[in-house]
C-alpha cells in the first residue's frame, strides 16, 4: 500500500511542481506529498522506504568484469521512481547554502540539472578530458574498473568561497569524486557534500577521502548495495536476450 501511495504522490509532485515559479512552491508540494503518502521525512533516509521503491527498479548486471554493475537506467525509465529520486535530493538540499551544483561525467548530467532547476542554482559539468573547450584539466586518476581518466572544469565555473554540491550516480572507490574535489578546491571552492544515488560502502570511498586529505568533504547516498537486489539477468521482466559481458573497459 505504501509503495502505491508513494508512486501516486510522486506523479502528483512531478505534475504540479514543474509549473511552480518559486522555490517555496516546491517546499509546499513536498509537504503535501508526504501527507498524501502517509509518511514523514524519515521515509527519505538512506535505505528507507523511498530508497527501497527506487531500488526495486534499479537492476545490476555483470559488466566490465564487475559482477554487480548498477544500472540507473532502470529508474530513469520509471517516471515515478525518477521523480522520487529528484524529490529526495530537493528535500535534502533546499535549505542548504549552495552556490552551484556540479554534475560528474556522465550520469551526474542526468541527476544534476533537475535538482539545479528546482533549487534555482547554476549547474556546471565536470567532463572527461578533451570533451569541452575553455577548461582546466586536473590530474589523472584511476577508475574502479579499468584505466585512467582526467576531469576538466569550465573556466569561471567556481570562484573563491563558492559552496558547491557535487552530484554523481554512484560512488565506489571514490576516485572520480576525489578528482572533482581537487579541481573545485584548486579554485578555492568548498564542497558542501558529494551526493550519490548509490554508495558501495565496502569499497570505502570515505577512507580514501581521509587518506587524500579530504576528510572534510561528506558523502551522502540514497541507497547502499544492501537494498539493491534486482538481478537484471534473472528478472524475466528485463529484456536481456543475447547479452554477454566481454569484461573489457569501454
Amino acid at each position: 500500500m505504501l509503495r502505491t501511495q508513494l508512486a501516486a504522490a510522486a506523479l502528483l509532485l512531478f505534475a504540479t511542481t514543474t509549473n511552480c515559479q518559486q522555490q517555496s512552491c516546491m517546499g509546499s508540494q513536498l509537504s503535501s506529498l508526504m501527507a498524501t503518502a502517509g509518511t514523514t521525512r524519515d521515509a527519505y533516509t538512506p535505505d528507507g522506504p523511498v530508497a527501497k521503491r527506487i531500488a526495486s527498479v534499479t537492476p545490476y548486471f555483470p559488466f566490465k568484469g564487475i559482477p554487480k554493475f548498477y544500472d540507473i537506467g532502470g529508474f530513469l525509465k520509471d517516471p515515478e521512481a525518477f521523480a522520487l529520486v529528484v524529490e529526495v535530493l530537493v528535500e535534502r538540499y533546499r535549505n542548504e547554502d549552495i552556490t552551484s551544483i556540479c554534475g560528474l561525467d556522465a550520469r551526474g548530467f542526468v541527476l544534476g540539472p533537475p535538482l539545479a532547476l528546482a533549487l534555482k542554482k547554476p549547474f556546471f559539468m565536470l567532463r572527461k578530458k578533451g570533451k569541452m573547450p575553455n577548461v582546466v584539466t586536473g590530474e589523472a586518476y584511476a577508475k574502479e574498473y579499468a584505466g585512467n581518466d582526467a576531469l576538466s572544469i569550465p573556466r569561471g565555473a567556481v570562484s573563491a568561497g563558492d559552496k558547491v554540491l557535487v552530484i554523481d550516480d554512484l560512488v565506489a572507490t571514490g576516485g572520480t569524486l576525489l578528482a572533482a574535489i581537487e579541481l573545485i578546491k584548486k579554485f578555492d571552492g568548498k564542497i558542501v557534500e558529494c551526493a550519490c544515488v548509490v554508495e558501495l560502502k565496502f569499497l570505502d570511498a570515505r577512507g580514501a577521502f581521509d587518506k587524500k586529505g579530504h576528510g572534510d568533504v561528506p558523502i551522502w547516498a540514497m541507497m547502499s548495495e544492501d537494498i539493491l537486489t534486482l538481478d537484471g539477468l534473472a528478472d524475466a521482466s528485463i529484456p536481456t536476450d543475447g547479452y554477454v559481458d566481454d569484461g573489457e573497459a569501454h
